[in-house]
């Protein structure tokens, strides 16, 4: 019971409610209890008076709880060698949030995560041979940002398939502290390795001395380079006898750890052995709703797989899931990094369909589509409400005459599953005149497909088919200045005031003849 904390006029009172008994979905009873004062007088043969006076019972309804999110960091810092990071987020019950990120090398383990209530965001980080770097994602509403640390000489860790053994037990009897350690570097990956270096960092206060040690790439002091050059596959080991260290302070021996590393194209260390790109099979897969593509590749070493745009998932192992919904058809690049040889990733094109073809149509009286399905095991066809006529194998007619525009659903529900599957058709009561333009525009990829929004002007790449020297891009309802490159390729420059506020701006191309193409989307992320 709670007492009303101002009284507005006879028939309205305002009282607050604590907000711990509207944080669950349901509904309350409300009531309005009117404690007068009695008076104090008993009338001889009359019933005593009521001082307790009740309304009616009204039910409050608590359709939404109160939606409040934090994240449990909103940044971190991880080394360049890579891995998984775990994000946690707290929410009331019910409250539903989503996670994706805004770059190709730090994502979102299942693309694009969505959940409600408190929950875990794990994130998979890739390996960085090159400067330091960082990249940001949106979580529940908040940008979480990750800081990576620059990677050593342009070489890449490889130390989880390989085994160091050795330590330092030798103390050289000298004025000073002498300390010499010997090392087995040993190849557990089942292939070739060339270029590789033991990395030994040491702690503050000691130095090295000797030859083959390489450190013009390194920060000065505590970090050496020793080479250790090819290992065959399958144990194929090399002794090192790490050069003489000496602590003028220090009698005990060194604080020290150690790595693998083997040099990249390109990278102060050298060449390594790899193939000249990366292979991706298949090379091309076409989906819809829902169904999946397993790609492989050519090589065993460790592999990051990537999505561009980011629309359908792709797992750590190479399967990729479609969307659960397609409005138009779309083009998927799949990339495969290899960790020992990033500069040359393969790719493959995935194309992805409505499951019901066309998805909208528009059509007259005495007019028939054709509708066809891509879903595995056949459909059975019906329309909603029952104008026209449509056939077992997808056929649709138009009645004979149309008084008023309407809509016709058209469903197509598999016979394997249940699953149900639509299109809309427009029947209109005018008379609709056939097109006669030429070949349809149509685009299929932009770069980039992700900006931040306050940004400075930017160049879009937009591929497709059917550009000529008079096709416009649209970003948004806005014409841009555009730039034929050929048939299939335009660019655009962007404008900073159109991408000053977050959000999602439709991209399509006015071409010949008046035909405008499909649409993709640029997300305008918030700044940092």
């Amino acid at each position: 019971m709670y007492l009303a904390q101002q009284v507005l006029d006879p028939s309205t009172i305002a009282v607050t409610v604590p907000s711990n008994l509207i944080s669950t979905m349901g509904t309350a009873d409300v009531q309005v209890i009117n404690n007068l004062l009695c008076p104090n007088v008993i009338g001889v043969g009359l019933p005593p008076p009521q001082c307790d006076i009740r309304s009616n019972v009204v039910p409050f309804t608590i359709t939404q709880p109160l939606c409040s999110f934090s994240l449990g960091t909103s940044g971190a810092r991880v080394s360049d060698v890579g891995g998984t990071y775990s994000l946690t987020v707290s929410a009331p019950a019910g409250c539903s949030w989503t996670a994706v990120s805004a770059n190709s090398w730090f994502r979102v383990v299942s693309g694009i995560q969505t959940a409600s209530g408190n929950g875990t965001v794990s994130f998979v980080i890739n390996a960085n041979s090159g400067a330091a770097r960082s990249g940001f994602a949106f979580v529940a509403g908040k940008t979480f940002t990750l800081s990576q640390d620059a990677g050593v000489c342009g070489a890449i860790d490889i130390s989880s398939e390989m085994t160091v053994q050795g330590s330092f037990p030798n103390l050289v009897p000298f004025t000073q502290y002498f300390y010499s350690g010997y090392f087995n570097v040993i190849n557990r990956s089942g292939q070739l390795l060339r270029n590789l270096y033991l990395f030994v960092h040491l702690g503050s206060g000691y130095s090295v001395y000797g030859d083959q040690l390489v450190t013009t790439c390194l920060s000065p002091g505590g970090d050496y380079l020793i080479p250790v050059g090819a290992l065959q596959a399958n144990g194929q080991y090399s002794s090192l006898a790490l050069p003489i260290i000496i602590a003028t302070s220090f009698p005990e021996v060194p604080f020290y750890s150690t790595r693998v590393l083997e040099g990249l194209p390109g990278g102060i260390l050298g060449q390594p052995t790899q193939p000249t790109s990366t292979g991706v099979s298949p090379s091309s897969a076409s989906l819809t709703v829902g169904q999946q593509q397993q790609f492989t590749t050519n090589t065993n070493n460790p592999l990051t797989w990537s999505i561009d745009p980011l629309i359908g998932w792709i797992s750590s192992a190479g399967l990729y899931t479609a969307p659960s919904f397609i409005a138009d058809n779309q083009s998927i690049t799949i990339t495969a990094t290899d960790s020992r040889n990033p500069t040359a990733p393969g790719t493959a094109q995935v194309t992805l369909n409505p499951p019901v073809v066309p998805a909208t149509v528009t059509l007259s009286a005495n007019t028939q589509q054709q509708f066809t399905s891509l879903i595995s095991g056949g459909v059975s066809w019906t329309i909603t409400p029952n104008v026209g006529s449509m056939s077992a194998s997808g056929m649709y007619s138009a009645p004979s005459s149309i008084a008023a525009d309407q809509t016709v659903l058209v469903t197509a529900t598999s016979v394997v599953d249940n699953s149900q599957y639509t299109a809309v058709i427009t029947l209109s009561s005018a008379t609709v005149v056939p097109s006669v333009s030429g070949p349809s525009t149509t685009i299929n990829g932009l770069i980039p497909f992700s900006v931040t929004s306050g940004g400075s002007d930017f160049i879009l790449t937009i591929t497709g088919t059917e550009f000529d020297s008079t096709s416009v891009v649209l970003f948004g309802n806005s014409a841009v200045s555009t730039s034929f490159i050929n048939s299939t390729q335009l660019t655009a420059t962007i404008p900073a005031s159109l991408i000053a506020i977050p959000g999602t701006m439709t991209v399509s191309v006015d071409g010949s003849n008046g035909n405008v193409s499909n649409s993709l989307a640029v997300s305008v992320v918030p700044g940092p």
